[in-house]
């Protein structure tokens, strides 16, 4: 008799795992079995859980449609952060008439810096852009970013790689920037664009997903096709 609360987080979905081959992965992915026990299990606990929360609206339409609807005993609660800590910052930094342009946290799957840099370089040839890359790097984004250094060196000097971070200086470190980007479609509630937010930079990012929903007034949020990074 007692009570349980599950709160939702990532799960598998069929859909992202339908082996179509995805801008830079160079391979295709398939749904395991071992993938689909989990889901099998939350399948499960979101049945028999008395109160589940959600993080994002978004995510509780994809639990729905692939795990179970749950028609009550539910909430939706986005991911927050400390704001005695995110917070904008009143640092007097020497403002030039570039725009820095930000992205960071688990910098993983190709889709990141694959499709920020294309576009880094596009508005470069008619922008005054910089852009700031923090926190850890898979080797698929080191390689990619590695090419494009190579590739671009006319405008190396506007990229500043930081690489992993502590969480105290991190509220510092966005202060510098313009604009926070986040290009990943699907994504539930990323916290890095809550702590962006929270230090009062706008945020780009794709309409479908989660992040749409946190970023209301606060930035603007593009047209996307489903699980597509290509433009």
């Amino acid at each position: 008799n007692i009570r349980t609360v599950l709160r939702m987080d990532g799960f598998y979905v069929p859909s992202y795992f339908d082996n179509r081959p995805q801008p830079n992965l160079h391979q295709s992915r398939t749904l395991t079995y071992e993938m689909l026990l989990s889901n099998q299990q939350m399948q499960r606990d979101l049945f028999l859980a008395d109160h589940v929360i959600y993080q994002s609206l978004f995510s509780k339409e994809m639990c729905d449609n692939y795990l179970y609807k749950r028609r009550g005993g539910f909430s939706i609660i986005h991911n927050g952060v400390d704001t005695s800590v995110f917070s904008p910052l009143d640092i007097n930094y020497q403002k030039n008439e570039s725009i820095t342009l930000i992205c960071g946290g688990n910098i993983r799957h190709g889709y990141m810096l694959g499709t920020i840099l294309p576009m880094f370089s596009k508005l470069t040839k008619t922008l005054d852009l910089k852009l700031l890359i923090y926190g850890t790097m898979d080797k698929l984004n080191a390689k990619i970013l590695s090419q494009y250094m190579s590739d671009n060196e006319k405008i190396n000097s506007r990229i500043t790689v930081i690489g992993p971070i502590k969480n105290e200086d991190l509220p510092k470190l966005l202060s510098t920037g313009d604009i926070f980007i986040h290009p990943r479609a699907g994504d539930s509630c990323p916290n890095v664009v809550v702590e962006a937010l929270a230090c009062g930079l706008p945020v780009i990012c794709p309409k479908w997903g989660g992040t749409a929903e946190l970023i209301g007034s606060g930035g603007i949020s593009v047209d996307v096709d489903n699980w597509d990074y290509s433009n």
